[in-house]
């Protein structure tokens, strides 16, 4: 019986998931150590026939399918079902996810089994965008960077603040103890909400250190860029003090910055000047600590660019989620 079981879910990914199940196919690991269940969930174009070719084709793969038949009824939506029906049908004690747009490291599944090994409860890695030289690109792995990087040191820290979906793992007999998704309810930031859920029961959380273990492509337009950070802000909503004061603290110093633009340049004063200048030296140094930690090159190529965003993201974010109607995964 396989130790880990790792999912990928799919929703019309037909150009990206051959490559994200051929990384699983060349692991540092025996095959026999693992099994990957590959989810579609009601895909309208290849997916269905490209996973079902690849699992035909590797015994340690396994294919569940999802119409929007099997939805009717469920409590549950979109990846979050996926992740529980897989995680259900599952036979490893260990389980990992990866997204059907990344790639993994051929050590992926190692470092996961050494962290579950030495005792950890849920456990996330360093994603990266891996970019296509495009201006686009670029801006988008240097603000996935930061992300990654508050998330990195504050779990470090013992307080972690987040998680991304398609890069993390967590023991299976503890899922079900902290709350399965069916019982913690119907979440678009799923990933977000379990890992509050085993930070409440006390588990061990970790994360994979000085290393990116998986490659995610990046979003092909800024229009969807920008409802992937919304869907990913609604978790702002969830109960977790600890974020709640750092997303309040990081609006203040975002504002701070803002303003002493506007007062330097239409009113020539220059009174939140420095205190402006601290908040930009502040985040310039956690930018560039983070990309020393998992030693990243390159991504300080839009960081002009990026700076721009990121002190005026709070606003533009705010008022998008006020005309964004509906959100959801794919």
């Amino acid at each position: 019986m396989p130790e880990i079981t790792v999912i990928v879910c799919a929703r019309n990914e037909e150009k990206t998931l051959s490559s994200a199940l051929e990384s699983l196919t060349v692991q540092t690991v025996p095959n026999s150590d693992y099994e990957v269940i590959v989810v579609n969930d009601a895909s309208t174009d290849r997916t269905s026939e490209i996973a079902r070719n690849f699992c035909s084709s590797h015994e340690f793969f396994r294919l569940i399918d999802i119409s929007d038949a099997d939805r009717n009824g469920e409590k549950l939506k979109g990846k979050q079902l996926c992740l529980h029906k897989a995680i259900a049908a599952s036979e490893g004690k260990f389980i990992i996810q990866l997204d059907a747009d990344c790639t993994a490291a051929n050590n992926f599944i190692e470092l996961y089994l050494a962290k579950f090994r030495a005792g950890y409860s849920f456990i996330f890695g360093i994603t990266d965008i891996a970019s296509d030289n495009s201006l686009l690109s670029k801006f988008q792995r240097a603000d996935l960077h930061y992300l990654m990087t508050i998330a990195h040191l504050s779990a470090k820290l013992g307080w972690p603040l987040s998680s991304m979906g398609n890069n993390m793992g967590y023991v299976k007999s503890d899922y079900y103890e902290v709350g399965c998704y069916e019982t913690l309810g119907a979440n678009i930031v799923e990933d977000y909400q379990l890992m509050l859920a085993f930070k409440r029961r006390g588990k061990k959380i970790a994360v994979l250190e000085k290393c990116v273990p998986v490659l995610t492509k990046p979003e092909e337009s800024f229009k969807a860029f920008l409802l992937q950070r919304i869907r990913w802000a609604s978790g702002a909503f969830l109960p977790n003090l600890s974020m709640h004061i750092m997303l309040l603290a990081r609006a203040l110093m975002s504002l701070t910055v803002v303003v002493a633009l506007i007062a330097i340049l239409l009113f020539e004063n220059g009174i939140l000047l420095w205190p402006a200048v601290a908040v930009v030296i502040v985040d310039l140094s956690t930018f560039l600590l983070g990309a020393k930690v998992t030693k990243k090159r390159g991504v300080t190529t839009a960081l002009p660019l990026w700076l721009c965003w990121f002190y005026l993201s709070p606003l533009v974010l705010g008022v998008s989620a006020f005309f964004t109607s509906k959100i959801r995964w794919k």
